[in-house]
């Protein structure tokens, strides 16, 4: 059983300027992520199954999404991010933390885009991109995703927000795992 704990916290200095920023923290006991992200973001659809390779851990929104699952008959549905949200509107955040998946294999992140980095303590990729169209939203205008030993990724898309890349950039910053890393082959 997954146990998601949110606590907000005033006081809080964005890293986008030095403005005072309302956080809140995010804990998830299964993957064992915690991390601090603006309290303008609301927490929806935590610990949401996708298939049954991946798992959404969270998801962070500036506007309401809808279930990332769908009844297509009386015996058959779909599920996926996707679904949740067909718009972005301006100044809009969506994030979203998935655990698992089928192209994450033992030596992950290895092999996914971005650059070297860490998250947490644990080696990572860290991908940005100004383009339109990221997290199948196309009016989204950023994209920062993160690939983090685990295996969880955290994909966030932005529209024309001007703190948006600060924002993510302090949320992964603040990002603690109370679990073991896990290990790697040839490790």
């Amino acid at each position: 059983m997954r146990a998601v704990v949110v606590l907000a916290t005033c006081g809080a200095v964005a890293a986008c300027g030095g403005k005072p920023v309302r956080l809140a923290r995010f804990s998830d006991s299964q993957t064992g992520v915690s991390f601090s992200y603006p309290a303008a973001w609301r927490v929806q659809y935590a610990d949401s199954g996708l298939s049954l390779e991946e798992s959404i851990v969270v998801t962070l929104s500036t506007f309401h999404l809808q279930s990332p699952c769908r009844r297509l008959s009386a015996s058959s549905g779909e599920c996926g991010v996707a679904l949740m949200a067909k718009h972005l509107p301006p100044g809009g955040v969506f994030v979203v933390w998935t655990d698992g998946g089928p192209v994450q294999g033992p030596n992950y992140p290895e092999g996914m885009p971005g650059a070297s980095t860490t998250v947490g303590g644990r080696p990572a990729k860290l991908s940005t991109k100004r383009s339109q169209g990221g997290c199948d939203l196309p009016e989204a205008s950023q994209t920062i995703t993160a690939y983090v030993t685990g295996p969880v990724t955290m994909a966030a898309c932005g529209r024309d927000g001007k703190n948006f890349k600060a924002e993510v950039v302090a949320l992964l910053k603040s990002v603690e795992f109370t679990t073991p890393r896990p290990t790697r082959l040839g490790a």
